[in-house]
């Protein structure tokens, strides 16, 4: 029901946008090299980078010297928005490939150790509809490997996530931003043929209000699967550029960070972030062949609560890389093999460590 009233928001906001008079703006000739369309989001540079500006997003169209006026869709929304997009939160890349390694962990009260090895990938890529909105089209894949000792019920085991995503955004007027975004993907072991129930549909809704040039109030809503017993959340959070070399962006209830610039390429993170997601699963074919009930599965649930230092380095305009390292405070585990045999493992994760890095690309 969720992803429904999403993909029909998001249908709704662009055909809106299409159709808007935007205070009279015309395009009386595209410039030569007129771009594909692509909207500088979250920090995702296509030409011209800022240096003064601390989070590295591309400078507004109307800013930008030598060059001739930009008259292409983009270049006239960068003119009527490009501020708010640089400004709004910290850099964010639009492709990133992820790498995470927690050496150690353990659930409390629970036999058994595990390590996880957490790769994963995720891509959003927006593209202009109109000179006050734009879609947004991408998808994401990530596998959870787990290494795990002396754990009767939750042997090594591979936990995947593949999907798409699909959403749009629409500036209400110059100082609203309404954002939507459906990610409908496969959530399972993939140890056999895959069915309705590995199937998940996350989506969330997002309006950011500049309160001030360097401040955004958010509010909103999610679905996802990050808290087992709340599914639909509301989202509130904050993002103030207090200066040029200090930031902060607050995204209740699943992110705060605090960022220092000591120059426009590299910056310094802090902060404290909750990932996690439901997975469906299969008793390993072994354990079905020896044991041919009618059904042995489960659903299988996986939090972490990290607080982390890192770094990040913007090394060319299109590439960056960001490194994270620190502590797994706490987590909600519900582990389970599938087999009625074995009982579930559950419980709050045992503080323990973990280090992270993280490869963006820009276009």
């Amino acid at each position: 029901m969720n992803s429904r009233i999403l993909l029909a928001a998001s249908l709704c906001a662009s055909a809106w946008a299409q159709s808007r008079n935007f205070d009279g703006l015309q395009a009386p000739a595209p410039s030569q090299g007129t771009s594909t369309g692509m909207v500088d989001g979250g920090g995702g540079s296509l030409e011209h980078i800022d240096l003064s500006a601390p989070n590295h997003y591309p400078a507004s169209a109307s800013t930008t010297q030598g060059q001739d006026p930009d008259y292409s869709m983009r270049g006239l929304f960068q003119q009527h928005h490009g501020d708010f997009m640089l400004k709004r939160e910290r850099y964010d890349p639009m492709i990133e490939l992820r790498g995470q390694v927690l050496p150690h962990a353990e659930v409390m009260h629970e036999p058994g150790k595990m390590r996880l090895l957490n790769w994963s990938g995720d891509a959003e890529l927006p593209f202009m509809v109109a000179t006050d909105g734009y879609l947004t089209f991408g998808a994401f894949g990530g596998d959870r490997r787990y290494y795990t000792k002396d754990m009767p019920g939750f042997p090594d085991e591979d936990l995947y996530s593949a999907g798409l995503k699909a959403g749009f955004g629409v500036f209400l007027d110059d100082n609203t931003l309404l954002e939507g975004l459906v990610t409908p993907g496969y959530f399972s072991d993939m140890d056999s043929t895959l069915t309705r129930d590995d199937v998940k549909i996350y989506g969330k809704v997002l309006v950011t209000y500049r309160a001030d040039e360097g401040l955004f109030f958010k509010v909103g809503a999610r679905y996802n699967d990050v808290y087992s017993d709340y599914n639909t959340l509301p989202y509130l959070g904050v993002s103030w550029q207090v200066s040029e070399s200090f930031r902060v962006d607050v995204l209740l209830p699943e992110k705060v960070e605090i960022s220092l610039w000591p120059s426009a390429d590299f910056g310094f993170l802090l902060g404290t972030e909750i990932q996690g997601s439901e997975y469906h699963v299969r008793a390993s074919k072994y354990y079905r062949e020896l044991t041919p009930t009618p059904k042995q599965e489960a659903n299988v649930h996986v939090q972490e609560v990290i607080v982390y230092a890192g770094a990040l380095w913007r090394f060319t305009e299109y590439t960056s890389f960001i490194a994270r390292a620190g502590a797994v405070v706490a987590g909600d585990y519900y582990l389970d093999d599938g087999r009625t045999s074995t009982p579930p493992i559950k419980g709050s994760l045992e503080t323990g460590i973990f280090v992270e890095a993280t490869f963006g690309i820009d276009f």
